[in-house]
């Protein structure tokens, strides 16, 4: 996790983990049970956490090819409260590159989830998955409600996502 910082033109890092696996969600509403690819991201001296799943969208209803969903754990009294956007996703090549943002919509579900659609538009699914698959880093754009901003810099499970056609 990388945070703006007040005190320091650098910023602020943490250290954390990711813990990737493939598993069979619940159906939503009426449908099938979908393979989703989930991770448990977890940073101690925040203390900071996040459950984040990627799936195929089978609701027609949402203009989305793919949702991930996040939702952040945060102890009361962590410095991490106060997440209020969250800003994109960007595919990276590596930990510190800027990366390519995704095609994507993010709508604030509550005060710790958020929805992320990836677009269903003919000319970005293909570029969007193409992102998904080839990238090795997942960096998640985080507002807080202090208008400070960070970054949280997350590599994917090869292994595990390799396994999953979702």
């Amino acid at each position: 996790l990388y945070e703006e910082s007040q005190s320091s033109p650098k910023g602020k890092a943490y250290t954390g983990s990711a813990i990737w696996r493939v598993e069979r969600l619940p159906p939503i509403a009426r449908g099938a049970s979908e393979l989703a690819i989930t991770a448990r991201i977890d940073i101690p001296d925040k203390p900071f956490g996040l459950m984040l799943s990627i799936r195929r969208n089978l609701d027609q209803v949402l203009p989305a090819s793919h949702t991930i969903e996040i939702k952040f754990d945060t102890p009361p009294g962590s410095p991490a409260l106060g997440i209020i956007e969250v800003a994109g996703i960007a595919m990276k090549p590596n930990e510190e590159a800027p990366g390519t943002q995704l095609a994507a919509r993010s709508v604030k579900a509550s005060d710790d989830f958020y929805l992320v659609g990836l677009s269903a538009i003919e000319s970005d699914l293909p570029k969007n998955i193409q992102l998904l698959k080839d990238r090795g880093w997942m960096g998640i754009l985080l507002l807080y409600k202090s208008g400070s901003r960070a970054v949280l810099s997350i590599e994917k499970g090869a292994a595990e996502i390799g396994r999953a056609h979702v």
